[in-house]
C-alpha cells in the first residue's frame, strides 16, 4: 500500500467536542501520544484488511518530543510490540513537525488527579473502576475509549455513566479512536487504550493507570494448538507498553493491573456495588449492542454470573440448554476446563503455554472451577442441559465430587478475593 492511500485512513482529530480541548497549544506531547498509538493501531487495522504495507510508515512527532525523548529506542520498543502482537514486518520512522502551527495559542487548564482508570463498560472494568475509587479515596477518573464505528457501545456507556455519576461521583472523560471494524481480535487494542489513558496521565500529572483486566483474559491460552487468542492485556503487551509511555512521559509512573490474579467470578465478587452490573456488556457484537450468549465473552460472563448467584444481563440465546444454538465456544471451553481439572500434566503444551510460563495455574484452576460451578448453577436452575453439556458435567462431576462445585459458589459469596492494587507492571 503506497503512503497516500494509507494515510486516508491515519487519524485525525476528533471533531467531536469531548476531544477539542486537544487543540491547545500546551497539549503538544498529548497530541504525540495520540498520534502514535492511532497510526499504530492503523497499521493493524489495515493488516487486518489482508492488506500489505511495504514501505516504512512515518509518524509525525513534535519537535518537542523530539527534544525530549530518545525517538531510536522509542521505535525501539515499538516494533517489539509490532513484531509480538502483529507478527508483521512493517517499519515505522518518527518525522518531526511543528505540530503546535495551527493550534490555539490560549492553554487549557486542567484539575490534577492521581489515578487514572480505564473504562471499557465491560464486567471487569466496572468492578474495577468502582473498586479503584474506593482504594483511592475518590482520587480518581476514569477514561472510556470510543471507536468511531461503535456508537452502540457509546450508548451503553453513557447508560451506566448516567448512574455511575449519581451513585459513584466517579467523572469518566471519553475520547474517540480509529474505528475498530470487524476482522477479528485486535491485538493492539490494548495498547491504545493504554496510550489514550496516557492523555489523562500526563495532563493530570497522575501517578498511577489502572487497568483492570481478569487475569484469565490476560492469559488466555488457545483452547486449541490452533486457536487465536486475544493478547490485549498479554504480560509482554503490558510491558511494553509501559516502557514505551515511560519514554515518551519522560517520567516514571506505576501500570497497575489489580485484578491479574483475580477470575472473572472473583471479579464480579470483588466489585463494592454490583446492582447495576447486568447494564455491563460483555459480547464481541458489541456493535449491537445485545448479547448473542455463544460467544466466548457471553459464554464466560454468564458462567461466571452463575457461579457468583449474581443478576445477569438478557442473551439472545443460551446454548447451555438450547441444543439449536451454536455451541463452538462453549465445548471448546468445558473440554479446557475438563483437562485443566482432571489432566492438565497431559494437557498438549501449546495449549497450556501460557499457564506454565507465567506460573498461573492455580488460577486457572480457579477458572475451571467457575466454569463447571456456573453449569452446576445452570443444571439446578434447568434441570435438562444439552445432552453434550450434560455428558461433559457428568464426567467431570464424577471424578472431582459434584459438592466441589457447591463448595466453589460458597467461597465465591463468603471468601471474597481482594485486588492487588500493588500489583506493577515490571
Amino acid at each position: 500500500m503506497v503512503k497516500r492511500e494509507f494515510e486516508k485512513d491515519l487519524y485525525f482529530t476528533s471533531p467531536n467536542q469531548e476531544m477539542a480541548f486537544l487543540n491547545a497549544s500546551n497539549f503538544t506531547l498529548e497530541r504525540d501520544i495520540l498520534n502514535i498509538s492511532s497510526y499504530i493501531f492503523n497499521i493493524e487495522r489495515i493488516l487486518k484488511r489482508g492488506e500489505t504495507i511495504d514501505t516504512p510508515i512515518e509518524i509525525p512527532v513534535s519537535e518537542f518530543l523530539d527534544s525530549n525523548t530518545d525517538l531510536k529506542q522509542l521505535k525501539i520498543h515499538i516494533q517489539q510490540l509490532m513484531d509480538f502482537a502483529l507478527m508483521s514486518d512493517v517499519e515505522i520512522d518518527f518525522i518531526v513537525k511543528d505540530t503546535n502551527k495551527y493550534k490555539r495559542r490560549k492553554e487549557v487548564q486542567i484539575t490534577k488527579c492521581d489515578n487514572i482508570c480505564l473504562f471499557s463498560a465491560g464486567v471487569d472494568s466496572l468492578s474495577g473502576i468502582l473498586r479503584a475509587n474506593k482504594q483511592y479515596d475518590g482520587n480518581l477518573v476514569g477514561v472510556f475509549v470510543a471507536h468511531v464505528d461503535q456508537t452502540r457501545n457509546v450508548h451503553i456507556y453513557n447508560e451506566i455513566n448516567t448512574i455511575m455519576k449519581q451513585k459513584a461521583k466517579i467523572p469518566i472523560k471519553i475520547l474517540y479512536a480509529p474505528p475498530m471494524e470487524r476482522h477479528g481480535y485486535s491485538q493492539i487494542r490494548g495498547f491504545l487504550y493504554c496510550m489514550y489513558g496516557g492523555i489523562y496521565l500526563n495532563m493530570m500529572n497522575g501517578k498511577r493507570l489502572i487497568v483492570s483486566e481478569c487475569g484469565p483474559t490476560m492469559y488466555q491460552p488457545s483452547f486449541s494448538p490452533i486457536d487465536q487468542v486475544t493478547m490485549t492485556t498479554h504480560p509482554f503487551v503490558m510491558q511494553k507498553t509501559r516502557e514505551i509511555m515511560k519514554l515518551i512521559l519522560n517520567r516514571d509512573f506505576d501500570l497497575i493491573l489489580p485484578y491479574e490474579n483475580l477470575t472473572k467470578a472473583e471479579v464480579l465478587m470483588a466489585c463494592p456495588d454490583i446492582t447495576y452490573m447486568d447494564k455491563s456488556h460483555s459480547c464481541v457484537s458489541v456493535g449491537y449492542g445485545t448479547h448473542d450468549g455463544t460467544c466466548y465473552g457471553c459464554i464466560i460472563r454468564r458462567l461466571s454470573f452463575l457461579a457468583a448467584g449474581v443478576k445477569d444481563t438478557k442473551y439472545e440465546k443460551n446454548p447451555i440448554i438450547d441444543c439449536d444454538a451454536e455451541q463452538d465456544s462453549l465445548l471448546n471451553l468445558l473440554r479446557f476446563c475438563t483437562d485443566i481439572l482432571i489432566d492438565y500434566e497431559n494437557m498438549d503444551f501449546t495449549v497450556k503455554e501460557n499457564i506454565v510460563t507465567y506460573g498461573k495455574e492455580d488460577l486457572f484452576t480457579r477458572f475451571a472451577l467457575d466454569v463447571f460451578t456456573g453449569i452446576y448453577k445452570a443444571k439446578i436452575a434447568h434441570g435438562k442441559l444439552c445432552d453434550n453439556i450434560e455428558e461433559t458435567y457428568r464426567y467431570v462431576s464424577s471424578q472431582i465430587r459434584e459438592s466441589t462445585f457447591m463448595e466453589r459458589a460458597l467461597t465465591l459469596r463468603t471468601k471474597v478475593k481482594d485486588p492487588d492494587f500493588f500489583n506493577r507492571v515490571r
